[in-house]
């Protein structure tokens, strides 16, 4: 859709959702890290993000004994990576398509 087509409440839409698309992206981007506070295991992290244990493990190469301290930051796998927003677009008008003349000079007996 060529942004000339647009005008008024379509063009207000089309920002409107941009806007929200940029806004998700940056929120997403700040959750992207976790910091360790005392108390604070891997695992018990990665299940408050819903990530398994093991690919917070790797992602941060933690070592088989999974150290961590704290303020320390913690990148989370798989948080704030895009998911495919869908964005529903204005409504159009219906197309409208001109009325057809019907020839009514046919008789009963003839076929098309």
């Amino acid at each position: 859709m060529a942004l000339s087509s647009l005008s008024g409440k379509g063009l207000l839409l089309l920002a409107g959702a941009t806007a929200a698309i940029l806004a998700s992206a940056r929120s997403a981007a700040a959750d992207e890290t976790y910091v360790v506070i005392a108390g604070d295991t891997a695992c018990e992290i990665a299940e408050q993000f819903s990530i398994p244990c093991a690919a917070l493990i790797e992602a941060n190469r933690l070592g088989k004994d999974a150290l961590i301290f704290v303020g320390q930051r913690l990148p989370l796998p798989g948080i704030g990576q895009p998911t495919g927003i869908q964005v529903d677009e204005p409504p159009t008008e219906p197309e409208t398509i001109p009325p057809t003349q019907v020839d009514e000079s046919l008789g009963s007996e003839e076929k098309l």
